[in-house]
């Protein structure tokens, strides 16, 4: 299934604005935008993107690591990494050392949003 992306998101804004469907004169409740976009995402395969879509993600994944690596010595983000690192050791490598971060800080609700999750 190829579903463009700008149609995705048509979608997603138009069944976002409806507070309920009405079925048979009874109200049924729409799942939350969330679930659905994390359903879709779960069901998503590589062979349902077409070329240009592959090729825009390709583009801002390089587009972020290499904006990472610009930023490495940035006041901000030695602080951040140094509350990372804080955490003791853990599976979540700390991009540009050898350490890693420790699970409390990958799952954690107050995770900053500096944090890269793979």
């Amino acid at each position: 299934m190829t579903l463009p992306r700008r149609r995705f998101l048509h979608l997603a804004a138009g069944a976002a604005t409806l507070p309920m469907l009405y079925t048979s004169g009874r109200t049924q409740t729409v799942r939350p935008l969330a679930e659905r976009l994390a359903d879709y995402a779960h069901r998503l395969r590589y062979e349902d993107l077409d070329g240009a879509t592959i090729e825009r993600v390709k583009v801002h994944t390089i587009d972020s690591i290499g904006c990472a690596i610009a930023a490495f010595d940035e006041r901000p983000v030695r602080i951040c990494r140094e509350v990372a690192l804080a955490r003791g050791e853990g599976g979540a490598t700390v991009i540009g050392t050898r350490r890693r971060a420790g699970p409390i800080l990958r799952h954690s609700p107050t995770a900053p949003p500096f944090a890269i999750s793979t």
